[in-house]
C-alpha cells in the first residue's frame, strides 16, 4: 500500500504538468489567436476575476514536485538487532495526502483560467454554446465568484474556487443531460 500511494503521488505530479502548462500558455495570443482586449473592454476586463497566478501556480506544482520525491524505505534493527524493513507508510500517506490538497488548488487556478477563457469566447460568439455541463458549472462558480465586480474580497481568487470546488463536486454537474443533480 505505501508504494502504491507513493507511485500515486509520483502519477499526479506527472499529470499536473500539462494543467500547469495548459494555464501558463493561455496568456499567449500564439496560443488562444485572440486576446481579451479584441473582444472584451478595458472596463469588462477590469471588473473580471482573475485568470488564475503564476505566481501560484509555480509554487504550487514546486510543492507538488517536492512531494513526488520518493521516501526511501530503511532497514532498521528494532529488536534484538533483527534488521526490520520501515517503509515509511505513515510519512507516504500523508505526502499523498498533501498532493491530492495542492492537486486541488492547482485545478483552483486551472478553473480561474477556464472560466476567464470561456467568458472571453462568449464575448467573441455569443451563440457560441459550451454545453449544459460547463455552462451550469461556471453558472455555479459565477455564485462565488461574479465575472464583473467593481470590488472583490481580500481572499485570492484561487481560494475562493478552492473553496467552492470542495463544497461542489463535480459529479454535482456530470451526467446532467441523464438527469445528474444540477447545482441550484
Amino acid at each position: 500500500m505505501a508504494n502504491d500511494l507513493q507511485a500515486f503521488s509520483m502519477a499526479l505530479a506527472e499529470s499536473l504538468a500539462g494543467s500547469v502548462q495548459r494555464v501558463m500558455r493561455f496568456p499567449d495570443a500564439f496560443f488562444t489567436v485572440i486576446v481579451p482586449a479584441d473582444v472584451l473592454s478595458a472596463e469588462v476586463r477590469a471588473k473580471a476575476p482573475s485568470r488564475g497566478s503564476s505566481w501560484a501556480i509555480s509554487d504550487l506544482m514546486a510543492e507538488i514536485q517536492t512531494l513526488a520525491n520518493p521516501v526511501p524505505a530503511q532497514g532498521l534493527s528494532l529488536v534484538r538487532n533483527v534488521e526490520d524493513m520501515e517503509s515509511y507508510t505513515r510519512q507516504r500517506v500523508a505526502r499523498a495526502r498533501q498532493a491530492v490538497d495542492i492537486a486541488l488548488r492547482l485545478v483552483a487556478q486551472e478553473m480561474l483560467s477556464a472560466s476567464y477563457w470561456v467568458e472571453v469566447r462568449k464575448a467573441q460568439n455569443p451563440a457560441r454554446s459550451f454545453g449544459r455541463v460547463a455552462e451550469d458549472a461556471l453558472a455555479g462558480l459565477r455564485t462565488v465568484l461574479p465575472w464583473q465586480a467593481d470590488q472583490r474580497p481580500q481572499i485570492p481568487a484561487g481560494e475562493i474556487v478552492y473553496s467552492y470546488m470542495l463544497n461542489n463536486p463535480a459529479a454535482n454537474y456530470i451526467g446532467a443531460e441523464e438527469g445528474g443533480v444540477i447545482h441550484p
